[in-house]
């Protein structure tokens, strides 16, 4: 068989986009994985298991805001543990034991930019209680429309470490995330499945939205893809 410079092109051309369809990493995983690559993190008992790597979010004390039942404080040191869904604040960074606040304490939160470059603008989660969430825990808010509002929620699981199978007592933190929508003619919560496909299927009924949510760039920028459908949603 003859192989042209054209065939061989069109062949690296491919292997590219396959390499890099599902690549992405949301900046809350990256700072995980950058972690425990880099042996960084600490090791802590979790039951039976040790656990490596951090379930805080972006790691521990970033400035920021807090509002419970009744008070609130205002550029605090926040910690967000993903796995318990508990949030940690210091009145000073140099507090050494946090006050620890419950999830049914907590209305909602702020982290501010400015400490880790994944952290690019403020993020304010939402306890879910207050947007009729089924499942327990903080909602980030993604897009704020008129009528369809996004949501992330981050939660942290204990994986096997692949590497390590003989330690059958090691784990290590897995951060995970979905995303919900809530739309004010209902006023009901949903989970957004990860698909191009079945997004589309979603909004089907007002309008069509192939063009923004198209396989590679979805793989390669989910969440932009998303704001995208959303903006667009809320400006019909």
């Amino acid at each position: 068989m003859k192989i042209t410079l054209t065939s061989i092109f069109l062949i690296i051309i491919v292997s590219c986009s396959k390499a890099q369809t599902g690549s992405y990493l949301d900046p809350g995983q990256a700072y995980v994985k950058l972690l425990i690559d880099n042996g960084g993190g600490t090791q802590q008992r979790i039951g039976v298991y040790k656990v490596n790597g951090t379930s805080y979010l972006f790691g521990e004390k970033h400035t920021g805001d807090l509002f419970g039942k009744g008070e609130k404080g205002e550029s605090v040191f926040i910690s967000y543990n993903t796995y318990s869904q508990q949030v940690e604040f210091y009145v000073s960074f140099s507090q050494s034991k946090p006050l620890i606040k419950n999830l049914e304490m907590v209305d909602s939160f702020t982290i501010k930019k400015g400490k880790i470059a994944e952290i690019t603008k403020d993020v304010h989660f939402i306890n879910g209680i207050h947007l009729g969430a089924k499942e327990k825990g903080f909602y980030q808010m993604i897009e704020n429309g008129k009528r369809f509002k996004l949501y992330k929620k981050y939660k942290s699981n204990l994986a096997v470490v692949s590497t390590s199978y003989a330690q059958s007592d090691l784990r290590q933190f897995e951060l995970e995330y979905d995303y919900y929508y809530t739309d004010s003619t209902t006023k009901k919560m949903k989970k957004i499945k990860h698909t191009p496909y079945d997004i589309k299927k979603e909004f089907n009924f007002m309008k069509d939205i192939s063009n923004l949510v198209d396989d590679y760039s979805f793989a390669q920028e989910p969440e932009n893809c998303l704001k995208m459908v959303f903006d667009s949603l809320n400006n019909l």
